[in-house]
């Protein structure tokens, strides 16, 4: 009997464990989703911003144009490179897991051909100037 009570007790002790690394688990994904989301929103605010000021006709010369789409250019790189780092973790957090598995590879690599670092951009948005669209009356 007290060799069952001890067997019974470990397999508790275990099972509690258990849940306790899966209730940390789960606090560690609900912070990184919402750190995740608060450092994706910044950027999204700022080209919203600056293209809200746009529309509003707040930018009256050329020069303040351009620099407001290089600002927009600039949060835009800043979105792509934290949405890739979080593709990267995805793809090395899912590499970890399944280790064990044969499968083929996180879609990250099915995303590479839209990466603008190995396929660059046609020479006339590279290089072109930004047009402004027509606005309306």
């Amino acid at each position: 009997m007290g060799r069952l009570t001890d067997c019974l007790n470990q397999m508790l002790v275990r099972i509690d464990t258990a849940f306790q690394a899966r209730a940390a688990a789960e606090a560690r994904t609900r912070r990184f989703f919402a750190d995740a989301g608060h450092e994706l929103r910044t950027p999204l605010v700022g080209i919203k911003g600056y293209t809200d000021l746009y529309r509003m006709g707040a930018l009256p010369t050329r020069a303040d144009v351009d620099q407001t789409m290089t600002r927009i250019a600039a949060e835009a790189e800043r979105l792509t490179r934290l949405v890739e780092e979080m593709l990267l973790l995805a793809c090395i957090d899912d590499d970890t897991a399944g280790a064990d598995r044969d499968r083929k590879p996180s879609f990250a690599l099915d995303l590479a051909p839209m990466d603008l670092r190995t396929r660059p951009p046609a020479r006339s948005m590279m290089y072109g100037p930004w047009t402004a669209p027509a606005r309306s009356p």
